[in-house]
């Protein structure tokens, strides 16, 4: 599919395709039917299994094929580089869309100012500046025919740009010789935030990027990504995250990059650095696995956060041990006050985004925190999350782990994570051996509920309180940190059997609501949660 002009200029499209059977007929026919100036169509196909590329050969359309899924960037450059030597302009087009009457024409018509560097249209299904609505005539109503709509935004926004710090790559034009002088797409970036990179690259050279207001691209939005299992797409999604992040710190320098609304005028790239961690970890004696406890949090935590110890009274060799770790801040009580009152001490003392509530029993893992926020990064709705582990009652536990001694554990933790990357268990309850609490979630449901003591309920409890407030509990299932478990239990001169059953009762009395529905949950629930207990 092309067309050629006298002068020979041209603009090539390319389209990058996987498992698109469902979408790319209309995008290439409406290719076809509503773009008169100069083109030609070149489709990368990144190892589809479906009807793909035998519907764009049907279509005469230039195709090359990958065996292996190359990523969004890599294909778009292997695009770009297959341009003919006449294309001035190159325009990335996602193969869920559809194009509208004269589209191509008022897409490159703001290059006519020459520090302009990319353009995009408007859409039904975008984000950001480039929603049709946003720049919709205030004296015509809104209609729900699409073409009516390319109609009336060609007609009444006719030459009209906006310039945007950055554009959605649904659909982008891009100037060939600037591609050539300054790079093409990153191909670190496999699934997302190729666009960001790109604006924020040309923005930094001081070229202007717009949004032609008089060009309506109609877009489905996330096709492709939806054809890919969800915990390979979130993986890959994420890695992209990382992979700008990084390029952005050596940028700007680590703990310098600016916030996504400085950058961009938007909120949702959240990178790993803007979500620091406080740690909150009640000991009571126990001081060697407080110690094996700590050592694992420095060794395998590389996302931004702090450890705060509260010691409950401890008698044994804690506060020598403690001392062996200048950065844990330390808040020492002179009485056991119990895990409640303890976390709710280092909760009120925390300083980062986020809270993790960690058991001083529990020796954690290669990536353990950055696996539990990948969750809620993806899921915001998600407010607790917890990791699986050889010790714990319910869906948490891993049977028949495959490791023998702790030396052991970090393989197996990472094949474990490796194997189950961006898998999770929506369930309603998490066990407080670990626990990671998102911001809106705790400063929702705030404090642990101090009258379950010394300990077990208090998570349960927890749970609930997050659930009523809008929030998902989750079980990551790629995060496994080994638990001791119950080792300050055994240490007590108490019943454990007896404790659990005082305090199930407790928790029964409080929540009598959930023997008695939905109704009941809502209102008295609902009411328990406002109160904050």
């Amino acid at each position: 599919m092309a067309t050629h002009s006298p002068s020979g200029a041209t603009t090539t499209i390319v389209v990058v395709t996987f498992q698109s059977a469902a979408t790319i007929a209309a995008c290439l026919d409406t290719v076809a039917h509503c773009t008169s100036e100069p083109h030609e169509v070149i489709v990368v196909d990144n190892a589809s299994s479906d009807e793909t590329c035998a519907l764009v050969e049907a279509r005469g359309v230039r195709l090359i094929r990958n065996t292996q899924n190359r990523g969004f960037s890599a294909a778009c450059n292997q695009g770009i580089a297959a341009a003919s030597a006449s294309a001035t302009t190159v325009v990335l087009l996602n193969p869920d869309t559809a194009v509208t009457q004269g589209w191509l024409g008022r897409l490159l018509a703001p290059f006519a100012e020459k520090d302009v560097a990319a353009v995009g249209p408007l859409s039904t299904y975008v984000a950001g500046m480039q929603k049709s609505w946003v720049h919709w005539p205030n004296d015509v109503p809104q209609s729900d025919d699409v073409l009516e709509t390319a109609r009336v935004l060609a007609e009444r926004n006719a030459g009209r740009t906006y310039s945007s710090p950055f554009l959605v790559g649904f659909c982008i034009a891009l100037r060939r010789d600037l591609l050539e002088k300054h790079g093409g797409l990153d191909e670190t970036l496999v699934l997302g935030n190729d666009d960001l990179e790109l604006s924020h690259r040309y923005r930094r050279l001081g070229y202007r990027l717009m949004i032609a207001l008089d060009c309506l691209v109609i877009h489905e939005g996330q096709h492709s990504f939806r054809s890919l299992p969800d915990w390979k797409r979130e993986a890959m999604t994420l890695a992209s995250t990382d992979a700008l992040e990084r390029k952005l710190e050596a940028e700007y320098g680590k703990g310098k990059v600016p916030t996504s609304r400085e950058l961009w005028g938007m909120d949702w790239f959240i990178p790993r650095t803007k979500d620091a961690v406080s740690i909150v970890i009640p000991v009571w004696n126990n001081s060697a696995l407080t110690k094996l406890c700590l050592k694992s949090v420095a060794a395998f935590t590389s996302h931004p956060h702090e450890v705060i110890v509260v010691d409950n009274g401890s008698t044994d060799d804690t506060e020598q041990v403690l001392a062996e770790f200048p950065h844990v801040r330390v808040i020492r009580n002179s009485t056991n006050r119990g895990f409640a009152a303890a976390s709710n001490q280092g909760m009120r003392a925390a300083t980062g985004k986020h809270l993790v509530l960690l058991n001083n029993d529990v020796v954690v893992t290669p990536e353990w925190l950055e696996g539990l926020l990948d969750h809620p990064r993806l899921h915001p709705e998600i407010g607790i999350v917890g990791p699986r582990t050889n010790c714990a009652s319910g869906p948490q536990l891993v049977p028949n782990v495959g490791y023998k001694s702790l030396d052991e554990l970090g393989a197996y933790a990472a094949r474990f994570r490796r194997e189950a990357r961006c898998q999770r268990k929506i369930f309603p309850r998490v066990t407080g051996l670990c626990m990671l609490v998102t911001e809106p979630c705790w400063k929702a449901v705030g404090l642990l509920d101090e009258r379950f003591g010394i300990g077990n309920y208090e998570d349960d409890d927890y749970c609930v309180r997050a659930k009523l407030a809008g929030f998902e509990c989750c079980i990551a299932g790629d995060v496994f940190v080994h638990h001791f478990g119950s080792q300050t239990f055994k240490k007590l001169d108490m019943s454990y059997a007896g404790l659990l059953e005082t305090n199930k009762k407790k928790f029964f009395e409080k929540w009598d609501c959930l023997k008695r529905g939905e109704d009941a949950i809502r209102t008295e629930g609902a009411q328990l949660v406002k109160i904050g207990v």
